[in-house]
């Protein structure tokens, strides 16, 4: 009798517990940060099919929004959307029965889209300018810092003093190579995020005339003496190379 008392009384707290796992909110770890305009799809927590869910108002990053999805007797809550505003965010969801979830969410500001300009070759002191065209699809405010190396790569680089914009003016007055590549913050509120832009060459070097040639004569090839020169007609080309020399 005992025995038996006793095996109703644990199939009893087995059906109980099963009960309660069926109706029992499990929440999930808060999202790694997602950028300005990427896709956010994140599983927030898994609650009884029964429950009422919804967000406070204004806790959820904009553009993002609460989806509530079915599944096997229970319901998935999902934060789903294109965050907009970077920040960080912290997410309040009531759920009837089992009180308020929170989530962190952190939005960052969008890297910077750059595009580099080209290389530059020109001659000893002359006038010459690099320049990076940057966008971000989050409104932030962009910054600007060129640096300058010896060598193709970033090691070794240091600030150019002055060169916070879009486009930098080089030193011409020495000849040879120098690399530049310039970094580009997005600052959005108080969160920065930056990128970097491809390397650029400038190569200095001296003009040397490597050869010239005559394209077409000139009307008037014959003379008496005493006559003027008459160069109409006259066609010359030439062909200058600027040579670099190493540091």
């Amino acid at each position: 009798m005992k025995k038996s008392i006793i095996s109703a009384a644990l199939t009893l707290l087995v059906l109980l517990s099963i009960s309660v796992c069926a109706f029992a909110t499990t929440a999930y770890p808060a999202p790694d940060p997602v950028e300005v305009g990427q896709n956010l799809d994140h599983l927030l927590a898994t609650v009884p099919a029964d429950s009422t869910v919804s967000a406070d108002e204004g806790t959820l990053p904009p553009g993002v929004s609460l989806v509530v999805q079915p599944k096997d007797g229970e319901q998935d809550i999902y934060l789903r959307g294109t965050p907009t505003v970077a920040g960080k965010y912290s997410c309040v969801i009531k759920v009837s029965g089992s009180g308020d979830l929170m989530c962190l969410v952190e939005v960052t500001p969008a890297l910077p889209r750059i595009i580099t300009g080209g290389s530059v070759i020109c001659a000893l002191n002359d006038k010459a300018s690099i320049s990076v065209s940057a966008t971000v699809p989050d409104g932030g405010s962009l910054s600007y810092q060129w640096y300058q190396s010896s060598t193709n790569s970033t090691a070794g680089a240091v600030a150019v003093s002055g060169g916070t914009g879009d486009t930098l003016m080089v030193d011409t007055a020495s000849v040879g190579t120098l690399y530049y590549y310039c970094l580009v913050t997005n600052t959005s509120g108080s969160q920065t995020a930056a990128a970097l832009s491809g390397i650029i060459p400038v190569t200095v070097g001296e003009l040397t005339l490597d050869s010239i040639s005559i394209k077409s004569l000139p009307s008037k090839t014959v003379y008496a003496v005493g006559d003027k020169l008459n160069t109409a007609g006259l066609s010359i080309g030439c062909a200058i190379i600027t040579a670099a020399r190493p540091w």
